[in-house]
């Protein structure tokens, strides 16, 4: 059902393939400006992915459109350190995000105060990078595991290791149900 945003993608560079012209200083801001409005104008009741998802797709297809003029204001923000890093990593904070999510919401089933927010969200890039630094990139460039053997039996042990965690956490972790219980019997 949303093989149509990398539809866009595909044909955004099949065009760009063949037309090798710059882009007006606009289009990137306005791709900014998409992105940022679906950040900011979303919420739980933004029927996602739907009609809605036309928004942050256009967004990113602007962008996409001027990458190639480094002179543009939103390609150089785009470009900043701060901004390539989290590149760098949003796989790992993609596959650390939903776990930290959940043990927050079941640790602490009242809510977080902005503090522990912020804190969870540090928490999450030291996690990230520490997963593309430490494991992801050696295992790429062939320095961690060396044979394919060491690849298979170290991904069986990250799936068990999953496997183990998960049971554990839904074993021990208080359900929303009893904290609430338990709150409302205080």
């Amino acid at each position: 059902t949303r093989f149509w945003e990398i539809g866009i993608g595909c044909v955004v560079c099949l065009y760009m393939e063949r037309r090798r012209g710059t882009a007006h200083s606009l289009i990137p801001i306005i791709g900014l400006g998409l992105i940022g409005a679906s950040c900011l104008f979303f919420d739980g009741n933004t029927p996602y992915p739907g009609i809605a998802a036309v928004v942050p797709t256009l967004g990113a297809l602007f962008i996409i459109l001027a990458w190639q003029n480094e002179h543009l204001l939103a390609n150089q923000i785009l470009s900043s350190r701060a901004l390539t890093f989290t590149g760098d990593i949003s796989y790992a904070l993609y596959l650390v995000h939903w776990p930290a999510v959940v043990f927050a919401t079941a640790f602490f089933p009242t809510g977080l105060s902005p503090l522990s927010k912020v804190m969870i969200v540090c928490l999450r890039f030291l996690a990230a990078s520490v997963l593309t630094f430490k494991i992801e990139v050696p295992i790429r460039r062939g320095k961690l595991i060396k044979t394919r053997r060491g690849v298979f039996l170290f991904a069986v042990s990250g799936v068990l290791t999953i496997a183990v965690i998960s049971l554990l956490t839904a074993r021990l972790t208080p359900k929303p149900a009893d904290t609430i219980s338990t709150l409302v019997s205080e």
